[in-house]
């Protein structure tokens, strides 16, 4: 009997501690979210390359198995101003750290430390898949007359696949529906200072996830990350903004971004310190000439080059 792609579910849970699975529940754990893609294994094949006389394949023995998570959330708040949204301890196994204000922000930046492990749960139609131990990474996508988005891939320790029956009591409770990228729904989008009339926005907090398998250890690493960011807008005459000097001149630029129009449903951006890594090119809409712009996107205190804030 075929399996129902439509018929899948993701539970989430913050571990207590690396080696210590959490067991999430449909009822307090599940993450409403699209495109999920749990891969049955993940390694590598190491070929045997035996001399044996003959032509032809000799095998290969299969090595460091682990698994690889891959989704959508949409991106919202939480319904309520210094309440984390939903999805936060995905946030926190992307090695951000939480603060919260009561009553007035949950606020998410990066952090220099081994951080959380995450175990995650995907039914699919009457099997499930299970990894623990896990880390991840996100990148953000803000297309103007679409829905943002947070795209993230989990790493983590392989367990072998069950049937099981699908659960039952799932509860999507907290879960805000996001508003569309554009004029009315997004308040700020400033880059230097500069309001631009901005086609797409995206953002790669690019963790260096990987699992590593030596002798005496193994499991999912993130020693470093190198966060990028891109933007398609208008462009702007040169006594607005020189771009192509700022490029010359390696100029460092801030960027906000604020979208959501109620308290319980706001999302900031805040990126302080954005370069051109790559030249700008120009590019056609509707016959009006935009600018392509790619950046690397660094810390400026250190441990704070992306900045998500929920009031």
């Amino acid at each position: 009997m075929s399996l129902n792609m439509s018929n899948m579910v993701l539970l989430a849970m913050k571990q207590p501690a690396k080696g210590t699975p959490a067991a999430p529940t449909p009822g307090a754990n599940a993450i409403l979210c699209r495109g999920l893609m749990p891969q049955p294994i993940k390694g590598k094949f190491v070929e045997r390359n035996l001399l044996s006389g003959s032509k032809g394949n000799q095998g290969a023995l299969f090595a460091s198995g682990h698994r690889v998570f891959e989704f959508e959330v949409e991106l919202a708040g939480s319904g309520a101003a210094g309440t984390a949204p939903k999805f936060s301890q995905l946030l926190l196994g992307c090695d951000m750290a939480e603060t919260i204000t009561a009553a007035t922000s949950a606020v998410y930046q990066p952090h220099g430390d081994e951080g959380d492990y995450i175990t995650l749960f995907a039914y699919m139609d009457g099997i499930l898949f299970k990894m623990s131990d896990a880390k991840g990474t996100w990148s953000l996508s803000m297309n103007a007359e679409e829905i943002p988005a947070l795209k993230f891939t989990y790493i983590g320790k392989y367990h072998p696949v069950e049937d099981a029956v699908f659960p039952s009591g799932i509860s999507f409770a907290g879960f805000q529906q996001p508003l569309t990228v554009g004029d009315d729904n997004t308040g700020t989008f400033s880059l230097d200072g500069l309001d631009l009339a901005t086609k797409s926005f995206s953002l790669d907090l690019a963790n260096q996830v990987a699992w590593r398998d030596l002798i005496n250890q193994s499991g999912v690493r993130s020693p470093d990350r190198k966060a990028t960011a891109s933007a398609v807008f208008e462009m702007t005459k040169v006594a607005t903004k020189d771009w192509a000097s700022n490029v010359v001149t390696g100029t460092v630029m801030p960027l906000e971004i604020v979208h959501g129009l109620v308290a319980g449903n706001i999302v900031g951006i805040s990126l302080p310190k954005l370069q051109f890594n790559q030249e700008p090119s120009l590019s056609d809409l509707d016959k009006t000439a935009m600018l392509n712009a790619n950046f690397a996107v660094m810390p400026d205190a250190g441990n704070d080059e992306v900045v998500l804030t929920f009031t």
